[in-house]
């Protein structure tokens, strides 16, 4: 994938340096290019085609010794969404928003994958894909948890454990970073909306859900949570902004 970003970075400095020559007096200059459908454009071994905002194809221009490529195909090979406003004459290359039906008032159920595209200071900019595989609450979480360990203790009075089992699969990183996974990739909140403690004591069952993944490789383990034995909907969020908002909901009980 760094490939990917190297040829797209170095596509959108040419184009740069193009319009900065061709309109350097701020005036709008005709000039004859060649339309070049004989250049292939090869990305991390995939022969690429390019398509206008009507389906066209499209191909290279070569002009004045070097190559260039339409901003729609450059925004593909991006991953960004390219948009064009006529009043003020603007190309926008942006990156293109998760859109999810789920959220914090309507979590994903067990066995449904969201994707997300997050940036921190540990892992830097990635894509990863979140799923909950698995879901057990109270006496029966409580057995596997036992297993695991003879020394986990039990839940505090009024409380009672869920033990899910956690899918996580990297799709793409910046610079090939690998993404770090634990207990404490969570928060956890109850079905009224208010924030659990993150860390829970306890050895859980193998395999943990714990590990650095680098892109296309996936880890999946257990996460076990304490809350409240009458909260009905407890449920976590991966990916959460410092000031609350963002990251992709999952219900944790069937």
């Amino acid at each position: 994938m760094k490939k990917k970003w190297k040829v797209a970075g170095l596509i959108v400095l040419a184009l740069m340096v193009f319009t900065s020559g061709v309109l350097a007096s701020g005036t709008i200059q005709k000039i004859t290019a060649d339309w070049r459908p004989d250049i292939k454009v090869i990305v991390d071994g995939e022969t690429q085609t390019f398509l206008d905002a009507n389906g066209n194809e499209v191909y290279p221009i070569a002009y004045n010794g070097s190559t260039y490529l339409p901003l729609r195909a450059i925004g593909g090979l991006m991953g960004k969404d390219v948009g064009w406003d006529g009043t003020t004459n603007t190309v926008t290359l942006d990156t293109p928003k998760a859109t999810s039906e789920y959220s914090r008032t309507n979590p994903a159920p067990v066995g449904v994958a969201q994707t997300i595209t997050s940036e921190d200071y540990l892992n830097g900019k990635n894509t990863v894909t979140i799923e909950i595989t698995e879901s057990l609450r109270g006496d029966a979480a409580w057995q596997k948890i036992k297993a695991a360990n003879q020394f986990n203790a039990e839940p505090e009075d009024g409380k009672e454990y869920v033990l899910v089992k956690v899918k996580a699969t990297v799709v793409d990183t910046e610079e090939d970073k690998a993404v770090s996974f634990g207990p404490y990739s969570f928060d956890t909140y109850s079905g009224t909306n208010v924030e659990y403690a993150n860390y829970t004591s306890v050895v859980e069952p193998s395999p943990e859900f714990r590990g650095n993944v680098y892109a296309d490789g996936t880890l999946e383990g257990y996460v076990t949570f304490e809350v409240n034995t009458a909260d009905t909907a407890p449920k976590i969020v991966y990916g959460l902004n410092y000031d609350g908002s963002g990251g992709i909901w999952f219900n944790i009980t069937k």
